[in-house]
């Protein structure tokens, strides 16, 4: 099995690690496509923080996410990894086919068309996940994604002594929760009986934690891609106010207790000043 190709893209292991405190500072450096030699400048980040994640794997950080994709401005490759020569001379054949070249679909989605072609539909659709991210302003388009995605993870194997798979288990699950198919959620996440997973690190003991939060959030029936409960406590109490502010009913049940309503009014303090 090929682990990880895409240089860190699994993007969710390290998942209760944040990132050092770090600046985000922008640069643009120069590229060379891998199919064709041309040339050109790409602008990205050299160092960026994150201080936590959405369910569907999302950072909440200091920069903009998912990183932009370096694209080929002449033939439209997504430089979204380094490739092999191999890969190069089917890449050649793949980015000429009408096919790819009419993909109405963000740039994560068009890497994972390229990557299913390259590696296979049975690695983790880890590019097919940023695409979902990518769609956060298109309802639609995003529920397309979704079920896409839940419909790739389904079909991989589950190993619960792998943190990788464990953790694709619960972005399948909350999928389908944001989809709201609840009872499919759930079925998924009694796949993973907690008491049958490591307990070795943070990183473990944190993908727990969400495992049985997620549980509670899909019985409530949520289907934001923002519930407080699984989300940093800043944003969960700037969810809050939102929600309190337009009389949203139901309310999440979190919402109201009494630590997340006094931080809630401490920042609507600060913001009054």
């Amino acid at each position: 099995m090929i682990r990880l190709a895409l240089a860190g893209l699994a993007g969710g292991i390290a998942l209760a690690a944040a990132s050092p405190a770090s600046a985000s500072f922008p640069y643009t450096k120069e590229m060379t496509c891998a199919v064709g030699g041309e040339t050109f400048k790409h602008k990205t980040t050299g160092s960026y923080s994150v201080w936590g994640r959405r369910p569907d794997g999302k950072p909440y950080g200091s920069w903009s996410f998912p990183l932009a994709i370096p694209e080929c401005p002449g033939n439209g490759l997504l430089m979204y990894r380094k490739f092999d020569e191999a890969e190069i001379e089917q890449l050649e054949e793949l980015i000429e086919r009408s096919e790819y070249r009419e993909l109405d679909e963000t740039p994560y989605y068009r890497a994972q068309w390229l990557e299913d072609r390259l590696l296979g539909k049975e690695t983790p659709p880890w590019l097919l996940m940023r695409a979902i991210w990518e769609s956060d302003r298109e309802p639609e388009t995003r529920g397309r994604y979704l079920a896409k995605f839940a419909t790739r993870v389904e079909a991989l194997p589950l190993d619960l002594k792998d943190r990788e798979s464990v953790y694709l288990r619960f972005l399948l699950a909350n999928a389908y929760r944001e989809l709201g198919r609840f009872e499919e959620a759930l079925a998924v996440l009694d796949t993973i009986p907690l008491a049958s997973l490591p307990d070795s690190d943070k990183d473990w003991t944190y993908l727990r934690e969400r495992i049985a939060l997620l549980a509670d959030v899909t019985r409530d029936g949520e289907t934001t891609s923002h519930p407080p409960r699984l989300i940093p406590e800043n944003a969960a109490a700037f969810e809050c106010k939102r929600a309190m502010d337009k009389g949203k009913d139901p309310i999440d049940p979190f919402c109201e207790t009494d630590a997340m309503k006094a931080l809630v009014a401490k920042q609507y303090e600060r913001e009054k000043r």
